[in-house]
């Protein structure tokens, strides 16, 4: 009998999502060890970091998987304090790293909590929305989900992380899309986003600036401001359909590309695999989406799917810009892509969500 209750269990798990995870982990590594090749002398210590960082996530998406994600939603107000605090503790005790206070150093590594911070808000968001019934036709129920991602929003503007601000207000505009919210309060909201979105100007460093100048003119200064974006374009271009093979790409093995591990790694990809790779890798994001998306329409229970659509709008904003930003299309504002870019934060954090994705998945029948 308890053989045929965990068999059961196993065939609810929702086996697409966590196929297409293992697909672009998998990806990731191998472009980080494809990095880690280039050079006069081979470096793997960014990929054994990496690696870690996957076990570790491993290990945190199982837990998750197995957690009855029902008992977050009363607890949800823990959840937003505790992502608060986390954003709070970096302003006080952070290191500065390219002009942003947004690590921790523990010692043995260092941490960025804002990746941790976004799957609080993204709990405690849901939570609310599931409380308001999916309705933010009254005003203060909208006023209140505004109030909690503003308070995430203005403290990582503090940093200053103009990404993660994006990220989260992106995360709430797209959420007033699936729930009942009159239009005119949509209009509202997204007027007023664009005048946020350029406010915020005040809230950069000048490093920062210099990004979103570059992005507006990307002629600017291609030797200076505008290097990284110009390598990153050339990198793209030169893959042509096949790419230059792993470990081959001249422009990340000459070192002309930078931050190749993170920002820039989608550009690693395209001048290594190609077109052809890089098509493989979007695919792969793209039945993601397609697998969370259609987990979300078949949950039965409120919070369950509006912890799906929101995590789904997360994945696709971060990938939507940090691809955009390799392409010259979308401002560098240090956006990790999910599952590729060196970080073991920002994949401890992705592969919690997924976790919570297998969680609800197991514990929902289909609708009818």
């Amino acid at each position: 009998m308890k053989t045929k209750g965990w068999l059961t269990k196993v065939k609810k798990i929702d086996w697409g999502i966590l196929i297409f995870t293992a697909i672009l982990v998998t990806f990731g590594l191998s472009i980080i060890y494809s990095i880690g090749l280039h050079g006069e002398k081979t470096d793997l210590s960014v990929f054994y970091k990496q690696l870690a960082a996957v076990g570790i996530g491993v290990a945190i998406l199982m837990g998750a998987l197995f957690f009855d994600y029902r008992f977050l939603q009363p607890l949800s107000w823990i959840a937003c304090i505790l992502g608060l605090l986390l954003l709070a503790s970096v302003l006080l005790f952070g290191i500065t790293i390219r002009g942003t206070t947004g690590w921790l150093n523990l010692g043995f590594t260092t941490v960025q909590p804002v990746e941790l911070a976004k799957v609080f808000l993204i709990v405690t968001l849901a939570a609310w929305l599931t409380k308001c019934g999916g309705s933010l036709e009254r005003w203060q129920n909208l006023v209140i989900s505004a109030l909690i991602v503003f308070a995430y929003t203005g403290l990582v503007l503090l940093q200053p992380d103009l990404g993660s601000a994006m990220v989260f207000v992106g995360v709430w505009v797209m959420s007033l899309f699936v729930t009942r919210t009159p239009n005119l309060y949509r209009i509202g909201i997204i007027v007023l986003s664009i005048i946020f979105a350029v406010s915020s100007w005040f809230f950069l460093s000048g490093f920062q600036k210099d990004r979103i100048r570059v992005f507006l003119d990307p002629g600017a200064d291609p030797l200076g401001i505008g290097y990284n974006v110009t390598q990153s374009i050339i990198s793209v271009g030169s893959g042509r359909w096949f790419g230059r093979g792993l470990g081959l790409g001249p422009q990340s093995q000459l070192n002309f590309l930078p931050e190749q591990e993170t920002d820039f790694i989608f550009a690693v990809i395209a001048e290594e695999m190609g077109l052809i790779g890089a098509s493989v890798l979007l695919l792969s994001f793209g039945l993601l989406w397609f697998m969370i998306w259609r987990r979300a329409r078949k949950t039965s229970d409120l919070f369950g799917m509006y912890v799906l659509t929101l995590g789904l709008f997360q994945f696709f904003i971060q990938t939507f810009v940090n691809i955009g930003m390799n392409m010259g299309i979308s401002p560098v504002t240090g956006i990790p892509l999910p599952f590729i870019s060196s970080g073991g934060s920002s994949m401890i954090a992705s592969l919690l969500l997924v976790g919570l994705f297998e969680g609800i998945a197991l514990r929902n029948s289909e609708k009818s």
